[in-house]
């Protein structure tokens, strides 16, 4: 299963590597479904966050609630349809806030306080599906666009997990912090550039 997850999802980025600009836009060719199979693989700050939600799943393995991650999924698709019918427009704050959480969640010790996980996941999740609900693109279906970033996310964690399972070495904890301070960073940097005056 496992190899088979990590053929798929490799297949999937080489087949969708030369179309990012369709993952924010409904061409006359596509569908909601197809935009919406682009949208987190090629949208960095959503492709990232699944990443890393797939590899925290693979660093606490059994230590992890089963319920966790088809919650999460829950809870995407639920903030997701909650905030694609909201007037909010997107800008660098919904951007980096996936971003942050992400960065968070690699640099925090959750190691020794993995209680924890569960809740820092789903808040997580409901940050990711609000972010993606206000990105909707115009005109297309809410339902077939969220089932298109459905199948997606099912790939990302479970080539996240593969990953970190079949490669892992001791020093990947501390990349792991060292990638999560980084994200921050930039996530800081995205959402402080929200609140620049346009001049």
């Amino acid at each position: 299963m496992k190899r088979f997850a990590l053929f798929l999802s490799v297949a999937a980025l080489v087949a969708l590597l030369p179309l990012p600009a369709a993952a924010h836009s409904l061409g006359p060719n596509m569908n909601a479904l197809w935009v919406g199979l682009l949208h987190p693989v090629l949208a960095v700050e959503q492709g990232l966050t699944f990443f890393v939600l797939g590899m925290t799943q693979a660093r606490y393995g059994e230590q992890l609630p089963k319920w966790m991650f088809p919650t999460l999924l829950c809870t995407i698709a639920a903030m997701f349809l909650l905030f694609s019918f909201l007037p909010v427009a997107g800008n660098g704050a919904t951007q980096g806030m996936p971003l942050l959480g992400a960065g968070l969640m690699l640099l925090l010790p959750f190691d020794r306080f993995r209680a924890y996980v569960p809740m820092a996941v789903l808040a997580l999740g409901a940050i990711l599906g609000a972010e993606i609900g206000i990105e909707l693109p115009t005109g297309a279906s809410p339902i077939l666009f969220l089932c298109g970033i459905g199948f997606a996310a099912v790939i990302l964690l479970a080539y996240a997990q593969e990953f970190w399972t079949r490669f892992y070495r001791p020093w990947f904890d501390i990349a792991a912090r060292i990638v999560g301070s980084w994200l921050i960073a930039v996530a800081i940097i995205l959402v402080g550039a929200s609140f620049r005056p346009i001049v």
